[in-house]
């Protein structure tokens, strides 16, 4: 910008007709099963925060990589490998083809991303990136514990949040 002598960089991600149908039918399906078990939107909520965690493998092994799926609903929905963003982009573009309000949060001071929710007509948060444990192992650094997930993230207040993010 010559205006405040800054530079931005924009990586571009994109996908191919194939991922984009592969994301499509794993999100529909899914889609059909929580309406199908779950009554209430909250139902909902919680429904799809568990079973992304319990289907999705943290990516530790290469996240200095930074490989794009890593990053996208893609490598979440379809891979069953992610970073937050992925976690995060997977569990708002199903809440919202549920009908559910969701939208993507970021911090650039965390490098992390999360949801907001809404539900009845009230904001919360989630992290289903925090709400998946990973136990550190002693040949690989850490693994993910699939199948087990924690609701200490989920549908939270803004202040409850922010301890667990640091107030950022």
């Amino acid at each position: 910008s010559s205006e405040t002598n800054q530079a931005s960089s924009i990586i571009l991600y994109y996908c191919t007709a194939e991922d984009v149908a592969a994301i499509q039918a794993r999100m529909n399906l899914l889609a059909e099963r929580t309406n199908a078990l779950c009554q209430t939107d909250m139902e909902k909520a919680f429904y799809v925060h568990d079973w992304l965690i319990q289907n999705i493998a943290y990516d530790t092994e290469n996240v200095s990589e930074k490989l794009p799926d890593d990053y996208n609903a893609y490598g979440a929905l379809v891979k069953g490998t992610a970073v937050c963003s992925g976690y995060a982009k997977a569990y708002g573009i199903i809440l919202n083809k549920l009908g559910i309000p969701c939208t993507l949060a970021t911090s650039k001071d965390l490098n992390h991303a999360w949801d907001m929710v809404q539900l009845d007509g009230n904001w919360y948060q989630v992290d289903c990136t925090w709400d998946d444990p990973i136990s550190p192992t002693f040949d690989s650094g850490s693994t993910d514990k699939l199948g087990v997930c924690y609701h200490n993230n989920l549908l939270c207040t803004t202040e409850k949040i922010n301890t667990e993010h640091r107030d950022d």
